[in-house]
């Protein structure tokens, strides 16, 4: 999670689940008025090396509407690469990106 300085309130947080050698992101969110912040960057990056550290993960996977290019370009940004298409994923016609991240650049 990430908390504001000021007041302590919950401004962020990341949900993902370790199975075996994989951390899957299930959900990042940033509230709303603390976004363009690099918030999500940070909690992803932290989630990340704690995975690669502690986990002895290799590999960190995700699925991301296709449609939500701020998110595609935040995964990119981390080393994250399309793994495949999941079509309709969210609803008919609303397609989602499998992506993939070697985590050894964050040991």
């Amino acid at each position: 999670v990430a908390r504001l300085v000021e007041d302590g309130k919950l401004c962020g947080y990341v949900l993902c689940t370790s199975t075996g050698l994989n951390l899957h992101v299930s959900k990042i969110a940033v509230r709303a008025d603390c976004r363009r912040q690099g918030i999500a960057k940070c909690l992803m990056q932290a989630v990340l090396r704690m995975a690669a550290t502690q986990r002895r993960s290799i590999s960190s996977t995700l699925h991301v509407a296709l449609d939500n290019e701020p998110a595609v370009k935040l995964y990119r940004s981390l080393g994250y690469k399309e793994d495949g298409l999941l079509e309709d994923y969210y609803t008919p016609g609303r397609h989602a990106y499998k992506m993939i991240c070697d985590l050894e650049p964050y040991n």
